[in-house]
């Protein structure tokens, strides 16, 4: 099995060594890795400015751009023929709920379903033990590779902090995270205005069934997620407004 491996944290990260260790048991792996951080980068893809693509040996590829555009230029430039599974991560920090919306993680993921094939984000929520997350890392691509569906998987996996075990694999809904809504500003030498934009989780709605929940009680959440944003429940509200032809 061909199976391209990249993330959002550059491919020295610690986390993208430990997830082509977990891949290596599978196939023949290929590592196209932004060759500098690109975190929050969500699903962007360039097309104002070239790619720069640095070899680093037979397997590994370092890109000067995003991780849509390493799946992009692993798909149609790197492999004769396309690879059969993407993963992408291990990811540095949590990509729940709201998250999957800014992750570069779940972006290059998404890019791979957008092309055609089954693709998996992984993101590791506490503390940096990721060699404790290949067995069960292995367990989720053995599962998705053998229990049959209907089209190309799209998944997003989170742990917890896995060095004492964890509780299970559960499938988990998006939840809600909300963030402190900071804009810092500050002057650069000759008194322009800079803003540096982030802000601490302030809360999260614990649902039950959330990721979020999930992973706080120590399990893997585990959810599947599709590239159509069509609010269906709206849509059928929607055929009653004046607005719409018949």
């Amino acid at each position: 099995m061909r199976i391209l491996v990249t993330n959002d944290d550059g491919i020295q990260a610690a986390g993208i060594r430990a997830l082509e260790t977990a891949a290596r048991r599978f196939g023949d792996v290929t590592v196209v890795a932004p060759a500098n951080e690109q975190s929050s980068i969500g699903h962007a893809i360039s097309l104002r400015s070239p790619l720069r693509v640095q070899r680093l040996d037979e397997r590994h590829y370092a890109v000067v751009g995003t991780p849509t555009d390493c799946v992009y230029l692993a798909m149609h430039r790197i492999y004769s023929e396309p690879p059969q599974l993407v993963l992408s991560g291990i990811n540095h920090g949590a990509n729940l709920g709201d998250d999957v919306t800014y992750s570069g993680t779940v972006g290059a993921a998404i890019e791979g379903l957008i092309q055609g094939v089954p693709s998996i984000a992984f993101s590791l929520c506490r503390g940096s033990n990721f060699d404790a997350c290949v067995p069960h890392i292995e367990r989720v691509i053995e599962a998705a590779l053998d229990e049959p569906v209907d089209r190309p998987l799209l998944l997003n996996v989170n742990f917890p902090d896995c060095s004492d075990g964890v509780t299970g694999f559960f499938l988990g809904s998006l939840g809600r995270r909300h963030y402190g809504k900071i804009v810092d500003e500050r002057k650069d030498p000759r008194g322009g205005s800079y803003f540096w934009i982030g802000g601490p989780l302030v809360k999260h709605r614990e649902e039950p069934g959330s990721d979020e929940l999930i992973v706080r009680q120590g399990g893997v959440s585990v959810t599947p997620l599709t590239v159509d944003l069509t609010d269906y429940r709206t849509w059928q509200k929607m055929q009653g407004w004046k607005l719409i032809s018949s």
